[in-house]
Parts: C-alpha cells; sequence; structure tokens
C-alpha cells in the first residue's frame, strides 16, 4: 500500500548565474542545476528550460507532516541567511520553497507552515508554493 509523501524544494532561480558561486558561498552542494537553455524531455516532446536554476530538494518522503521536510530544508540553510541576502543582491535572484505532496488513500497530511518558516521565507524574500496530487 502507498503512503502519502512529501518532497520540499529550496530553488534559487535567475536568468544567469554559476551554479558553483552559488554553491561555494553557501558551502552546500545542490540536488540539481540547470542553465536557461537547457534541453529537457517532458510528455515525449523537447522543450528548453526558461531560467537558471540551483536547487536543495529533500526528495520525496513518505510523511503527514509537511513541516517535518520544511524543516529538514530551513535548518541546513537559516544559518546562511545573510549571504542569500546578499547573493539575491548581487545576482538578482529569485527564491522558491517549494512543496509537492502525493496524498495516498485519503491520508491528507498537515499543511502547517510554522513562524521560524514564515520568517525565513520573508527575511530573504522567498515565495512558497504548495501543489497537492491526489493520487488515489
Amino acid at each position: 500500500m502507498e503512503k502519502t509523501n512529501i518532497l520540499v524544494k529550496f530553488r534559487i532561480v535567475g536568468d544567469n548565474f554559476e551554479h558553483d558561486k552559488i554553491t561555494s558561498v553557501l558551502g552546500i552542494a545542490p540536488t540539481e542545476a540547470w542553465n536557461i537553455g537547457d534541453k529537457y524531455i517532458r510528455s515525449g516532446k523537447q522543450h528548453r528550460k526558461t531560467y537558471t536554476c540551483w536547487g536543495l530538494s529533500t526528495g520525496y518522503k513518505e510523511s503527514l507532516y509537511i513541516s517535518v521536510q520544511l524543516h529538514e530544508i530551513i535548518n541546513s540553510l537559516i544559518s546562511k541567511k545573510e549571504k542569500l541576502m546578499e547573493l539575491k543582491r548581487i545576482y538578482e535572484l529569485d527564491y522558491k520553497l517549494d512543496a509537492v505532496i502525493n496524498i495516498e488513500n485519503s491520508e491528507a497530511p498537515a499543511l502547517n507552515i510554522d513562524t521560524k518558516v514564515i520568517a525565513f521565507a520573508n527575511a530573504i524574500g522567498a515565495e512558497l508554493d504548495i501543489d497537492l496530487y491526489i493520487m488515489s
């Protein structure tokens, strides 16, 4: 039996920046990265990325509490807040905090976003995006 699972991802997006610079400044290796114009396949068709991205993801994990994955990402970045704000200013970056929730067997998770997450997202100017997919 499949269980509800959640992925949380922090993405740094912009028109053009060097992934290695972000990695060096933050001291964290991304779980994904691509450049504007890179090719990818979706639904059997080739497309091109429309922005450059450096991303840090929890991967999908069985959970009924979004706060667990949010804190996993936030805890790895919170000490980097000043660096993130400086990188944003220098490279005109946008920050995204995404959650993807696959609901299995009608087991909907708690969608609690606590003040620690809200304060961090606000401080660095990050957008929050939550996508829900009902799988069964």
